[in-house]
């Protein structure tokens, strides 16, 4: 307050002075005494000095009389604001709010996945239809992935011998790549229907020819073995 009174008085005596000039300067050029453009600049001065007496007078009134009622409505609905958090806090959100919360995150965590494309097990990139800068369009594939946990081999059985093959049956492969090599394999799958060789069958003798497939899960740790490679099979036989 002191200090905006002394700003106002020195504002105010400022202004006084400024106008005595612009009077007399006003008079002299008049007279012809002062050019015109003296009189228009203590014409600017003595309103500028009016100006600053305005401004300092408004702040020792706001000063004096208080904050305004715009200004009191402001800090009212800030402070109800702030109550209304603190008593938020203090009761903690409502369970709608946090199912609205998860849901939200639930779905930022599934966009974030999809900035990746995922192999569902260990493998190795085979085939790699894309390049940097391609369009994908939904559901069209990719890549093509050779499963290092899923070699297996294909073997044909005589209808006269299936009857010694079982699932879980044990078995060795040997690969012309590794002839020293013995490979240990295991029965996954007998094909439940026949596959003649030749197609048709027309007599007893010839039904030696159907044959039952075999598929063979091997377990090759040491990753010798390749997909498209020849095997032969024996199985062991309890």
């Amino acid at each position: 307050m002191e200090a905006a009174r002394a700003q106002a008085a020195q504002a105010r005596a400022e202004a006084v002075r400024a106008e005595a000039t612009w009077k007399r300067v006003s008079d002299l050029a008049n007279a012809d005494v002062f050019s015109k453009q003296q009189r228009d600049d203590a014409e600017g001065a003595y309103k500028a000095a009016a100006a600053a007496l305005k401004a300092a007078e408004e702040k020792l009134t706001e000063l004096s009389s208080g904050y305004r009622v715009e200004q009191v409505a402001a800090a009212e609905a800030q402070w109800k604001q702030a109550e209304a958090q603190r008593e938020l806090f203090e009761r903690g959100y409502r369970k709608e709010d946090v199912e609205q919360a998860r849901a939200a995150l639930r779905d930022a965590e599934a966009k974030y996945r999809e900035r990746q494309v995922l192999a569902p097990t260990k493998a190795t990139v085979e085939v790699l239809d894309v390049r940097p800068g391609d369009l994908i369009a939904p559901n069209i594939p990719i890549a093509t992935l050779l499963e290092r946990d899923q070699l297996y081999v294909r073997i044909y059985v005589p209808e006269t011998q299936i009857g010694l093959v079982r699932v879980g049956q044990k078995a060795e492969a040997r690969v012309d790549s590794y002839p020293k090599d013995v490979f240990q394999a295991e029965v996954e799958q007998i094909n439940q229907k026949a596959e003649f060789l030749p197609r048709n069958v027309q007599t007893r003798t010839e039904r030696v020819h159907q044959m039952f497939g075999v598929k063979l899960r091997i377990n090759d740790p040491s990753g010798k073995v390749m997909a498209g490679m020849a095997a032969d099979v024996k199985l062991k036989i309890e």
